[in-house]
């Protein structure tokens, strides 16, 4: 069998026609590997390694696609792989992406751990948990960015206290215990920061206080209201010494415009 032609593909690939009217589709590897610019002539052991090569080639075009797309660690070009059902020389494939540097753990490590540091909220042990999934043990890389998770930590802290509007203290920490862990961040740290940070906020209790005076006065009495309103506020985590400071703060101002009224 003898080429009769070979034309070049709008996507990169190449098609060989041959006198018998039969024809191929490969890469322009495969016809460097096998000469054939100058050796026209195919016989059936040629031929079985033109189309081997394609599937090679073709196999490896598709991976190398993915692994150019983002950084890929080498778990996840397996899954690729396995997935999309490529596993014909897989490891001659892997082995050419590894000489190249597209699969390869120290790399995928090292950006993976600076992108989650810098562009996103995630905490060393959510990162640390991630790595792992790709079968990468991220902790001496991770313990690196400590004053930085700190830092970030702590700033992600204040934001959160500053946009508390309604909850007690007691309530809102055990939210942001819970909302801080859930991202991967120590509790010890998450406690030291929010203690550090958080500034008492009389308004807020105020609010829920005359919200709720507001919408029981009128069908409690004095004595259940107070009691009713006490249980309510407890359960939303105010302290007794909290609700104490607002009664005093409002008997002292019924009082003020008590005595002008008067006068």
């Amino acid at each position: 069998m003898k080429i009769s032609k070979i034309k070049k593909l709008n996507n990169g690939k190449y098609k060989i026609k041959f006198d018998d009217m039969s024809e191929i589709t490969t890469y322009d590897e495969v016809i460097l590997n096998e000469n054939l610019l100058l050796n026209k002539l195919v016989d059936e052991e040629k031929l079985h390694q033109i189309l081997e090569q394609t599937v090679f080639y073709s196999n490896y075009n598709k991976i190398l696609k993915y692994a150019i797309s983002k950084t890929r660690s080498e778990n996840e070009i397996d899954k690729y792989i396995e997935k999309n059902n490529l596993n014909d020389k897989k490891d001659e494939i892997k082995k050419k992406l590894k000489e190249i540097n597209l699969v390869n753990d120290s790399i995928y490590l090292k950006s993976f751990v600076y992108d989650k540091v810098n562009l996103s909220t995630d905490g060393p042990y959510k990162i640390i948990n991630n790595l792992k999934e790709q079968n990468i043990d991220g902790v001496y890389e991770v313990n690196k960015y400590e004053e930085e998770f700190d830092r970030k930590l702590e700033k992600l802290m204040k934001k959160k206290i500053q946009l508390n509007k309604n909850k007690s203290k007691n309530m809102l920490k055990q939210k942001l215990v819970n909302y801080f862990m859930e991202l991967g961040y120590e509790k010890e740290k998450i406690c030291y920061y929010f203690d550090n940070n958080y500034v008492e906020n009389q308004d807020i209790i105020q609010k829920e206080y005359d919200k709720l005076y507001k919408k029981y006065s009128l069908i409690k009495s004095n004595k259940e209201l107070n009691f009713f309103i006490n249980s309510k506020l407890y359960a939303k985590g105010f302290s007794k010494e909290d609700i104490e400071k607002i009664r005093k703060w409002l008997f002292t101002f019924l009082f003020y415009w008590i005595i002008i009224f008067v006068i």
